[in-house]
């Protein structure tokens, strides 16, 4: 197998651009100068990557576009993305078939089981989690606690709601730990809402109640404006750390929206920027050892106005509720191409290390990734925006040369912005 082919070779038409192995401008090979060995360097196993992205659904949203559960989840499936985060509610048909198609496509569910208002009493939320032990235990791959619950949508949270959002974790935690059904099961911790004045604190407040007992990821919700997809992950990250020790983080919402008609609130992108940041974004989130979930699936009806943020944040255009007038946005091609050169099924691996030496410019960064059979790949991209989101234009920036030493060559890569460069190892 040659570099053309591992990972798939898409070209620059999807963004994943593939370094081949024949001679081309900028390309030279010697052999390695240097008596030293070069350095060991541990691989990511390539389908731990591809299990790490999800997409935000809303199976409980049944007079929205998700109403058509089996054309939606049939969408998600044939991205290749490998679980959909979404609100169990036994009691709605549609989450019953969500969880019917979700075994038939092969999905995972990331269940949110409790809503954002604080409302439900602690025997309503055991009986939730008990009808998803009891009909989709094997579909559920994570239980996430309240989202958002240090804002309300009517301005006034409550006092307490610190101290009763660690009381839902809680019970949340115990039941999963206690329920053999589940033991595959993660607890996921609460997300903050992100933009209110207090969110450093709110942190901080969790953390002093002692919610880090009871989750095996923290929860975050980390959204970029318009911007390259690092902006504020390491601030953010650095509060988790603060906030409840050094522990994995899950990225339960992230992405960008492409309502580009307004400019006065959430900074929007065309549809071709989010697609070349899509996979970007995987992996910038991957290499700080964080999952990502994209938010979200499907956009809303919006009259083709692109006006509303909430409405064009999805992953399909949906100009009506009708799924036959869906389209696909270029993000959702681009990702299905990415996910599927990365799968590689079957049973936990750890990669052999291998030798590699890398010496870039500071704004590349890079992650080795390799596959069962041995086939390894250097995966290069420049840490750079392309879209200015406050000008509204793009930005040009121009390709960097990447020297990649191995023990058998020297080689100099061309790594455009805006671009995943595959190198086979």
């Amino acid at each position: 197998m040659d570099r053309r082919t591992f990972l798939t070779s898409t070209g620059s038409a999807t963004g994943l651009a593939v370094l081949t192995s024949l001679p081309a401008a900028g390309y030279q090979y010697k052999r390695p100068r240097t008596r030293f060995p070069l350095p060991e360097v541990q691989p990511v196993h390539a389908n731990q990557l591809a299990q790490g992205y999800g997409v935000c659904s809303h199976p409980n949203f049944n007079k929205a576009t998700y109403q058509h559960t089996a054309a939606w989840m049939e969408r998600l499936a044939g991205m290749n993305a490998s679980y959909f985060r979404g609100r169990y509610a036994q009691q709605l048909p549609s989450v019953r078939l969500a969880t019917s198609e979700a075994r038939k496509h092969g999905l995972g569910w990331l269940a949110t089981v409790t809503p954002e208002n604080l409302q439900q009493t602690e025997s309503e939320l055991l009986a939730r989690l008990s009808h998803l032990r009891d009909n989709a235990a094997d579909v559920v791959i994570a239980v996430e606690g309240v989202n958002e619950s240090n804002q309300s949508s009517t301005g006034t949270r409550p006092v307490d709601w610190a101290e009763r959002t660690v009381e839902v974790q809680k019970t949340i935690w115990d039941f999963v730990k206690a329920t053999p059904a589940l033991n595959h099961v993660r607890v996921v911790g609460p997300s903050l809402h992100a933009t209110v004045d207090t969110a450093h604190e709110d942190h901080l407040q969790l953390g002093s109640l002692g919610l880090q007992r009871y989750f095996d990821y923290a929860g975050l919700h980390r959204y970029f404006g318009g911007r390259y997809p690092n902006y504020l992950i390491d601030e953010r990250l650095g509060w988790i750390r603060e906030a409840y020790g050094d522990v994995p983080t899950w990225v339960t919402e992230t992405g960008y929206t492409n309502s580009v008609a307004n400019l006065t609130e959430h900074k929007p992108v065309p549809e071709n920027i989010s697609a070349a940041y899509g996979p970007i974004c995987l992996l910038e989130f991957a290499v700080r050892g964080c999952r990502s979930t994209r938010y979200e699936l499907l956009d809303d009806p919006d009259a083709g106005a692109k006006d509303e943020v909430e409405s064009n944040l999805g992953l399909w255009r949906t100009p009506s509720l009708d799924p036959s007038t869906w389209t696909e946005k270029p993000e959702a091609d681009r990702m299905r191409m990415f996910l599927a050169s990365l799968q590689d099924p079957g049973a936990a691996y750890t990669p052999d290390p291998i030798r590699l030496k890398i010496e870039a410019p500071e704004e590349v960064r890079s992650l080795v990734v390799s596959k069962r059979n041995g086939n390894a790949a250097l995966l290069l991209w420049q840490a750079r925006g392309i879209f200015d989101p406050i000008k509204q234009q793009p930005v040009s920036v121009p390709s960097v040369n990447v020297q990649v030493k191995t023990p058998q060559s020297w080689n100099i890569v061309s790594v455009p912005a805006g671009e995943v460069v595959t190198f086979r190892l």
